[in-house]
């Protein structure tokens, strides 16, 4: 009798358990689909800048409300400091964006010390995005042809980023801490790849390296301790210490498997 009893409360406890991991699973389901509704739900504010400069007028009292942003059009430094200073974004559509020289400098604080930097045409900004850590997906302009360093640094929530076919230089740091980046696509075209590019994205789990890349720099998966598995053009040079650490991958290229560990 005793034995049976136990056998009740074993079973019964299992079934309890199995009970609550089903529904905590379908609550954290819920819960991701719910938010992914909200935010898909959420106002689309659409501008179309007409003259670069003037995206704070254009825009209003939504600066501080808007989550969804489309823009198009000329985009200089002073469109920058009004975008970077919507509290709530989290999805930015840049596709039809002309970036452009000019509208002064705009100010970042990194390592305790303010810098002022300024845009160049056709080129994501050194720390453009720095720290816009509401930020989720962005879709960046087609006309773009280099990423500077530090452009989207600290984007801690950011999960999905659309890179044009145009760009051919990645420099350093670019996506340092994305910690919720799981997958890159990177540009066809691509033909250097700076030192630290990927460093600290956690969640990032693999990586196709175009076969039009001729550089790579030190570091560019650093304590990326999810990433599976990396994919290297074939001739190139096989990945080693210099480019990684803290991690465990497999690296593959045509002709050669191998897992390294550094």
């Amino acid at each position: 009798m005793k034995t049976r009893l136990k056998i009740y409360i074993t079973l019964a406890s299992i079934l309890c358990w199995v009970n609550f991991s089903c529904t905590e699973d379908a609550i954290v389901k819920e819960t991701s689909s719910l938010r992914s509704s909200s935010l898909l739900s959420a106002e689309v504010v659409t501008i179309k800048l007409e003259q670069a400069g003037t995206l704070a007028e254009k825009i209003g009292d939504k600066k501080n409300t808007v989550e969804n942003l489309v823009l198009s059009g000329p985009f200089n430094a002073v469109d920058l400091i009004c975008m970077r200073s919507m509290p709530y974004l989290k999805v930015l559509d840049m596709r039809d964006v002309s970036i452009q020289s000019g509208g002064g400098t705009y100010s970042v604080s990194l390592n305790w010390w303010g810098q002022n930097l300024s845009l160049s045409d056709n080129i994501v900004g050194p720390c453009m995005f720095f720290e816009l850590r509401k930020l989720e997906s962005v879709i960046l302009p087609k006309s773009i042809t280099d990423i500077d360093s530090r452009a989207f640094g600290e984007v801690s929530n950011l999960q999905s980023i659309e890179i044009p076919q145009t760009v051919k230089f990645i420099a350093n740091d670019a996506f340092y801490n994305c910690l919720k980046m799981v997958e890159v696509l990177l540009p066809k075209n691509l033909e250097s790849i700076g030192s630290g590019v990927f460093s600290g994205c956690v969640s990032l789990e693999k990586m196709t390296i175009p076969n039009s890349v001729k550089e790579i720099g030190s570091d560019i998966f650093r304590d990326c301790t999810n990433l599976k598995s990396v994919t290297i053009p074939a001739g190139f040079v096989p990945m080693d210490s210099k480019h990684m650490s803290n991690v465990f991958i497999t690296i593959e290229q045509p002709k050669l498997i191998r897992n390294i560990r550094v």
